[in-house]
Formats: structure tokens, C-alpha cells, sequence
């Protein structure tokens, strides 16, 4: 790998320094280290979220303790990221210019450079661990424009460095090589202003040539035309909170939804934390508002599910208190797993006053203090909560939390085979219902922050339980190690690398404890309901379904039945059926109501015996009420 000597970066930086305001900016070629790594003004990332998110994981580095993002919403012509992080010093800049993907944390030229700890390279100046290892972050923004700012100042400096970059679109056919053998990614143009304030420090990245896709996305264009394209003769339906649509050839013309310009999750008047938290309320507030899928793709338009994401991914504290904070008033049943398959979970006993961490055997992780991400009017915090659940169906109502920790130097392998020493803690949240459904899943924080979402298969893990799994939230936090496993984007991970394969080992290991105590704790529950409600019709019927699923040893509680809908509507997101009033035959007369009752009674536990058999998986959802009709049709004769 060829990188530009000490003395070409010396001329520039200190021709940086000596500018005099007015003259000829500098101009320097962006250059990359590695010929696959110029890629990245095509755009490594998925989505224009994960540049940000890249860069919040900057300014996090680089100490910061507030990054301020302005999206110009819902037109998202201009985006500008601000932190109040040391900035970059004009022998920093010129090293970032010159070495995308050579970034210079975590060696020694990071020292010189003040980038990282004098004591540990690992650490940034202050003592955080750094998220950043390879020196494309401050170029994700390529997923966004091909023409960005960067005003960047150090505490005690007279000016400000100004680089302005205008990025190529690689190619191989076209791709520019200079002598040194680098791969010519742009152009920079550089000078400085002078500095109203001395001792400010902080970096300002403004975009102002926002590329054509990126607005799209931001704007949820797609998203609109799905909604008002017709269908099969039906619209999908309008998020239920969004920021606004504008037309996409006059995008200063916005357009009016269901008789509003914009509908918040949040009151104008709550301040950037209450705006956060009644965000965060939003998929419970859809499910009360009669939407049977909380999804957040449902109910959400595109730059919302951005802010939630950013939120989950940032090293952030939670909105309502980390998880390993709770306490005995908490409504919460707490375990203690090792991760190791065939073992029980064991019951941890939190005292009154205590917390979950005051009674654990490992040291757990803190919440992350000291940083805060604003996302236009929102204080971004984790949108993770242990809140009670809405009612459901289920025989356990009382939620469970399972701990753990692991730690190995692996001691058989050599250091360039295990990848180094891995330690981490973790938590897998049982609740009868989870909100938002996206949240199921395993989330892996390195260094407290995430390129990953929820993965919904849990690493693999190979069990048909999928309505019990849907009911789980599993977020492993690496204290040591596993930097090494993550690909270029941090989004995904090198599924062969030892550290992801003893994580996946110790989470599926895990997740059998949970199953165990789970279906142990289920089938008591059930029990002890059969013999409470030995005289109870209805409760004899229900406790006849509940026999049909426990000796089945199905996985969960039996899907809910709703009546009274204009068509039939199987529930797949919220594992229930809902199937229309008709189906129930006449109920004109007297006693119509206790009537309704029965035969709902009846259907429902028709439904849910059926489902606990597989019968409804080849049969189409109209088939499925003609044979409920049917088999209801040949009880009621004997009800008469």
C-alpha cells in the first residue's frame, strides 16, 4: 500500500495554516489507499441513514458531546451535520484527504496526530472507546452527494479550515492513478476563515448538492406512489405519522394527506426529549387506534424509520433506562443463563430497592453518557423500553428477562487465528407481545454502538418456534473483541470469524434456556388456569384449546380470533385471524348478544384448534370461513 510521504503531507498542512484569507483556495487530489476502497464514492452503504449514522460514529471518536443533523424536511434539499467534537487540525485533514481507508486511528500516527489516547491507540484522546477503525466514515456522505463542505476548527486555533470536495464516480475504465500509485477519488479546494471564537472547536459537514436518489428515498416518494397506485382494486394505506409529501417536479409544492400537510408522533410544544418519547409511543398508539400490524414500515413513512434506526444504532442512553436497571417493581421475572445448551436458566432474585445490576455476578454495562445526536427537533435515545405489554391471550402475561456473560482468551488457538481475547454481556427479553415487531431479534453493539438492525433468525438459529421468537429482543454488548468481524459497511459481519461464531453459539445456547423456562413456566400456568375454571363453560373450552397446543408442545399461546370484519383477514404479523360477523349465521332476535357469545366461543376455538394442526397453511383465507361455516353449521344443530 503507497501512501503520500510525511513531507508532501507537511507542505500542504502548513500551507493550510499559513493562508491568508482571500487568496487562491488549495487545491489537492482526494486520494484512496487501497483501489477497492474508491469505491466508496459509488456509495458502500444502504441507505442515506447509515452515512449518518457513519458519521455520528465520527464525531463520537472525536469526543463530541452533541452532534446537531438539520434534514431541511420534507424537501431534504440541504442536510448539515455539526458536532462540538476536538476537530481536525490541518495535518489531520490533509492525512484524511489522502488516505481514505488508511484511517490513522488506532496507530501510532493517530497519536502524533492527537486522534487517540497517548496511552491506548484504542481509545480516543478522552478515553472512549473508538467505533471507527478504516477511515471511510467522513466519506459516506459519497451515498448522498458527489459535492460536500467540511468547516472543521481545533480549540485554540485563530481559524477554521474550510475543504471543499467534489467526489468522482469510480470507474474502472476511467479510474486515475498518480505516481505514487493512489486512486484519484476527487477534488479538494482548501482554505481558511478566521475564527470568531478562540477556544470553538467542532466540525460542520454541509451538503448542499443532494443527489436526485437520495431525496427520493428521504422524501418517501416511492412509499406515496404505493399508496395512491391502485392495487387489485385497493391503495396501500398512508403511514400514520409522516413528515410531509412533496411533488416530486415541483418539490416546494407540498401536498395535503387525509387533510393535513404533516402528521407528527410528536406535539410541536414537547420539547426535543418529549418529542422522543411520544415517538418512541407510537407503534402502542397505533395498535390502540385499531392497527392490527405495528410494524414501523406500516405506520412510519421513510425519514421517521430513519430517525429510529440512527437512534438504535448510536451509542446512546435508553429512553426509559437501560435494560440492566430494572428493578423488583419492575413487573419483570429475571434469569441468569450461561449460554450453554442443555443447562437451565437460573431465577435471580432482585430485592425491593434494588436494581437487576446490583444482584448480578459480572460487571454490566452502563448506560452511555456524555453524547447526545439531534436529529432536527428530536433528542435521539434508544427506543428500546421493558414497558408492560398491551393485553393479549397468552397464559404468561408477566414479562422475563435473561442475562448473561461470557468471556474466552481462547487458550488452544493462536492470537491470529481466535481474532484476540472476547468478552461481552447480554440480555433476551421475553414479552407476550413486542413493539414494535421489528424489535425481535438479536441487535450486537460493539463499543455501544451498531451498523446492524434486529436480526429477525437470531444468528441462525435453527428452531421452527417462530411465534415465541417473534416475542424476543436479544442485545449483546462486546466489551472486548469482535472489531475484526465486522465488514467494510459494519452493517454485516464475516459469518466464519471465530468471535461471530462464539457469540452465535452463546445466544442460540441461550435462547434454549429461554424456550425451557418458557414452556416449563407456560404449561403451569395453564394448568393451574384449567383448574381454577373446572365449572366455567367458556373457561372449559379455552382450557381444551390450551390442552390441544401442550401436547402438540407448540411453541407459544393460541392465536386471537376477532370478529365483526367485512371480509376475512388472517393476521400473520399479529399471529390472529379475524373473520367476518356473517360467518356466525343469523342473530336477529331475542338474546342476540349471549348468543353472539357462544358461537363466537365456539369459532374461536374451531380456529385456534385448527391452526395448532397446520390445517389452515394450504387453504386460502375465503376456504377457511366456508369450512369454519361448515363445521359451525353441523355443532349448531344441537344447540337449537
Amino acid at each position: 500500500m503507497s501512501t503520500p510521504g510525511p513531507e508532501q503531507e507537511a507542505d500542504l498542512a502548513q500551507a493550510l495554516r499559513n493562508f491568508v484569507p482571500g487568496s487562491e483556495p488549495l487545491a489537492t487530489e482526494l486520494r484512496t489507499s487501497q483501489r477497492v476502497l474508491a469505491r466508496v464514492t459509488d456509495g458502500i452503504y444502504r441507505q442515506p441513514g447509515s452515512a449518518l449514522r457513519e458519521l455520528i460514529s465520527n464525531a463520537y471518536d472525536a469526543d463530541a458531546t452533541r452532534v446537531t443533523i438539520s434534514m431541511d424536511r420534507p424537501r431534504f434539499d440541504r442536510i448539515t451535520i455539526s458536532d462540538d467534537g476536538m476537530g481536525m487540525s490541518p495535518e489531520v485533514l490533509k492525512h484524511l484527504l489522502h488516505n481514505i481507508g488508511g484511517s490513522a486511528k488506532r496507530t501510532d500516527t493517530g497519536k502524533a496526530l492527537n486522534m487517540t489516547s497517548e496511552q491506548d491507540t484504542n481509545l480516543s484522546p478522552k478515553g472512549r472507546p473508538l467505533i471507527g477503525k478504516i477511515g471511510i466514515g467522513l466519506f459516506s456522505v459519497a451515498q448522498l452527494t458527489q459535492s460536500f463542505q467540511i468547516s472543521t476548527k481545533v480549540a485554540g486555533d485563530r481559524f477554521q479550515s474550510v475543504a471543499r470536495v467534489l467526489l468522482r464516480q469510480f470507474s474502472d475504465a476511467t479510474a486515475e492513478v498518480d505516481e505514487d500509485g493512489q486512486y484519484k477519488a476527487g477534488r479538494v479546494l482548501l482554505w481558511t476563515e478566521p475564527a470568531e471564537d478562540v477556544e470553538n472547536q467542532g466540525t460542520t459537514i454541509t451538503l448542499t448538492s443532494v443527489r436526485p436518489q437520495t431525496r427520493e428515498a428521504l422524501r418517501s416518494e416511492d412509499l406515496w406512489h404505493r399508496v395512491t397506485a391502485a392495487a387489485e382494486g385497493r391503495s396501500k394505506q398512508a403511514p400514520m405519522f409522516h413528515v410531509g409529501v412533496v411533488e416530486s417536479a415541483r418539490p416546494d409544492v407540498q401536498t395535503l394527506v387525509n387533510n393535513e400537510y404533516e402528521r407528527l408522533p410528536w406535539q410541536p410544544s414537547s420539547g426535543s426529549n418529549g418529542a422522543f418519547e411520544q415517538f418512541v409511543t407510537a407503534p402502542l398508539r397505533a395498535l390502540e387506534a385499531g392497527r392490527r400490524n405495528a410494524q414501523l414500515e406500516n405506520i412510519f413513512d421513510d425519514y421517521l424509520r430513519m430517525a429510529w434506526n440512527l437512534a438504535l444504532s448510536a451509542p446512546l442512553p435508553y429512553v426509559a433506562g437501560h435494560p440492566f436497571d430494572a428493578g423488583a417493581d419492575s413487573g419483570i421475572d429475571f434469569f441468569l443463563v450461561n449460554g450453554r445448551s442443555g443447562d437451565e436458566a437460573v431465577t435471580l432474585s432482585v430485592p425491593p430497592e434494588k436494581t437487576l445490576r446490583e444482584v448480578l455476578p459480572f460487571d454490566a454495562p452502563d448506560d452511555p453518557a456524555g453524547f447526545e445526536v439531534h436529529l432536527d427537533e428530536l433528542s435521539l435515545k434508544r427506543p428500546i423500553t421493558l414497558a408492560a405489554p398491551p393485553p393479549t391471550s397468552a397464559a404468561l402475561q408477566r414479562p422475563m428477562l435473561f442475562v448473561g456473560h461470557y468471556r474466552t482468551d481462547y487458550p488452544m488457538r493462536a492470537i491470529e487465528l481466535s481474532g484476540g481475547p472476547l468478552e461481552f454481556s447480554a440480555y433476551l427479553f421475553w414479552t407476550p407481545r413486542l413493539l414494535p415487531p421489528e424489535h425481535s431479534g438479536v441487535l450486537i453493539r460493539v463499543n455501544e454502538a451498531s451498523g446492524t438492525l434486529f436480526d429477525p433468525k437470531f444468528l441462525g438459529f435453527p428452531s421452527a418456534e417462530e411465534r415465541r421468537m417473534s416475542q424476543v429482543l436479544c442485545e449483546v454488548f462486546v466489551r472486548e473483541g469482535f472489531d475484526g468481524a465486522l465488514n467494510i459497511d459494519r452493517e454485516s459481519f464475516n459469518q466464519t470469524h471465530p468471535h461471530v461464531v462464539t457469540i452465535t453459539r452463546w445466544v442460540h445456547g441461550a435462547l434454549r434456556q429461554l424456550i425451557a423456562t418458557h414452556k416449563r413456566l407456560g404449561k403451569s400456568a395453564r394448568h393451574q388456569r384449567r383448574r381454577h375454571a373446572a365449572d366455567d363453560a367458556t373457561a372449559q373450552v379455552q382450557a381444551r384449546v390450551d390442552q390441544v397446543w401442550e401436547n402438540l408442545e407448540l411453541d407459544g399461546e393460541p392465536p386471537p380470533v376477532h370478529f365483526g370484519a367485512a371480509s376475512v383477514s388472517v393476521l400473520p404479523g399479529d399471529r390472529g385471524f379475524t373473520w367476518p360477523e356473517g360467518l356466525l349465521g343469523d342473530l336477529s332476535g331475542p338474546n342476540r348478544e349471549a348468543r353472539k357469545a357462544q358461537r363466537e366461543e365456539i369459532v374461536a376455538a374451531l380456529t385456534q384448534i385448527l391452526e395448532a394442526y397446520g390445517v389452515w397453511d394450504s387453504i386460502e383465507p375465503l376456504q377457511q370461513a366456508e369450512m369454519l361455516k361448515a363445521l359451525y353449521d353441523v355443532i349448531a344443530v344441537h344447540l337449537k
